[in-house]
């Protein structure tokens, strides 16, 4: 595991201008927790399939999140009617945008300067899982028919490099 050494925090990267016919998914959170290593794995497997159409953005630093968690919140060009989420019924979440605090926070980002609040890993694998219905590993990674279940400790290993993924995803290794 990667983290900040005595006492300094990471360096957040640059968000450049969402390119036209792209949409970045971003993924903050701390740089220990199985939702934030759940959540990253989801979006870098989006990313990987689909990089013709999506960006991925990662922070994750466990001493700073909730500081750059207040200076997200508080940028331009948030899509207020994507502020508040319904969770199923029995299942105790944050449902809306003003109330987020956890780890991690999960949004993306639109050509235009947009921004569109998806919600915690749970929403995430929700939305991932509804959005890609008829691709097998990224349902079956956002959880199948419970994208609101509890992720497996396992997921707290995660790679927790603060990065922006853009371009053509590398080409995935084959099985001879």
């Amino acid at each position: 595991l990667r983290s900040a050494s005595m006492g300094s925090v990471l360096s957040v990267p640059e968000r450049p201008a969402v390119p036209e016919g792209k949409t970045r998914i971003c993924v903050a959170g701390f740089g220990v927790s199985h939702n934030s290593g759940m959540a990253q794995k989801l979006a870098r497997k989006i990313y990987d399939l689909h990089s013709d159409q999506y960006e991925a953005f990662f922070y994750f630093e466990s001493m700073d999140f909730k500081n750059f968690l207040g200076k997200v919140k508080a940028e331009e060009g948030w899509v207020e009617s994507s502020f508040e989420k319904t969770a199923p019924e029995g299942v105790k979440t944050c449902t809306n945008f003003k109330d987020h605090g956890s780890s991690p926070l999960v949004w993306l980002e639109l050509p235009g300067g947009k921004k569109e609040y998806i919600g915690g890993r749970d929403f995430f694998c929700d939305w991932a899982g509804k959005k890609f219905k008829d691709e097998k590993e990224i349902v079956e990674l956002a959880g199948g028919d419970t994208p609101f279940a509890e992720p497996s400790f396992g997921d707290i290993w995660f790679d927790n490099k603060a990065q922006v993924l853009s371009g053509p995803a590398p080409a995935l290794a084959k099985p001879e």
